[in-house]
């Protein structure tokens, strides 16, 4: 057996570590790599990624998060405590206490946006709140906005994509990574992009840049525009279809079909991935849910096609699996 490198991101990709991590110790080449998990997640070796102490000292406590979410595996409740005291201590606040999960949100919610200050005042941007399903802030130095036409499936757009550099943090699974996979980018609610720079050098003519992220992006921003309330598993389940309908290959839909996920219905990458699977079974295989990848070689103009009907479909539709 070979080491497939998508499946091990896919596997970060679904805040799945410890798999990951066992997944990797099956090989030898990657021996260094499972050193460095084990100091940073076991050993509690913090990274520094920043020389300005008062981020750096944000910074640790979310590396702890990160320690408690995805390696120790602790219940949700226990990790938004921690968060919420932590960042009350660091603030100089009164350490709340807080009995349901609803309280400790909004509690942090409200730290954040105490920390946003804090971050910005030291002369960096700051995003908080949660990324699929868990928190990770995005600190970074510089925004350059650039303006975009950007063709969609109903109609073409004039948007802004703000290019932002100089990152120190880039949310749980950048820091899951090491640096190797992560966001690259944003829809804001104001209808402009947001575009991690760093993570497209040299790339701005691949589908890397031009699919998965300028129309995946676009269609966030586009829907947030047209419809009022659209959850986060179903914004990610129309854009994955855009990437479907204009990818040039059938890659990307195999990266889909790795990250597939139902387990967690908060992780709305992997779960949006899951729902577009079992339709695609459904519609073109005839079969309930089909993962193997050799089943879906010989359909790569079916999946497009199929991609268009779903993607034309009301939004309420999502969750709604084909009997």
């Amino acid at each position: 057996m070979e080491y497939n490198i998508q499946y091990f991101k896919s596997l970060l990709i679904q805040g799945k570590l410890r798999q990951a991590v066992k997944y990797l110790s099956d090989f030898e080449e990657n021996k260094d790599l499972v050193k460095k998990y084990y100091e940073t997640f076991e050993q509690k070796k913090d990274i520094i990624r920043s020389d300005n102490e008062v981020i750096q000292r944000i910074d640790v406590i979310y590396q702890e998060y990160y320690r408690i979410v995805f390696w120790e595996e602790k219940p949700e409740e226990f990790a938004l405590r921690y968060l919420c005291e932590s960042f009350s201590l660091l603030l100089g606040d009164e350490v709340p206490m807080l009995k349901t999960k609803e309280a400790l949100i909004q509690a942090i919610e409200q730290l954040e946006g105490k920390l946003k200050k804090i971050v910005e005042g030291e002369g960096y941007h700051y995003l908080g709140d949660t990324t699929a399903a868990w928190y990770g802030p995005y600190i970074w130095k510089e925004t350059v906005p650039t303006k975009y036409i950007i063709d969609l499936p109903d109609q073409t757009y004039d948007l802004v994509v703000n290019m932002m550099e100089g990152f120190i943090s880039r949310s749980w699974l950048d820091y899951l990574s090491f640096g190797e996979v992560g966001t690259g980018g944003w829809a804001g609610d104001e209808g402009q992009l947001y575009c991690v720079k760093q993570c497209y050098l040299n790339k701005m003519d691949t589908p890397s840049f031009q699919l998965s992220y300028l129309k995946h992006e676009a269609q966030h921003a586009v829907d947030k525009m047209n419809y009022d309330s659209l959850d986060s598993v179903v914004l990610e389940y129309r854009a994955k279809l855009v990437e479907l309908i204009y990818y040039p290959d059938i890659s990307k839909f195999l990266d889909f079909l790795l990250e597939a996920d139902k387990t967690n219905t908060k992780n709305s990458h992997s779960y949006a991935s899951f729902l577009i699977m079992s339709k695609l079974s459904k519609r073109i295989l005839h079969k309930d849910y089909e993962e193997n990848e050799a089943a879906w070689l010989p359909f790569e103009n079916e999946i497009r096609n199929v991609a268009k009907e779903l993607y034309r479909e009301h939004p309420d539709k999502a969750y709604k699996l084909d009997k």
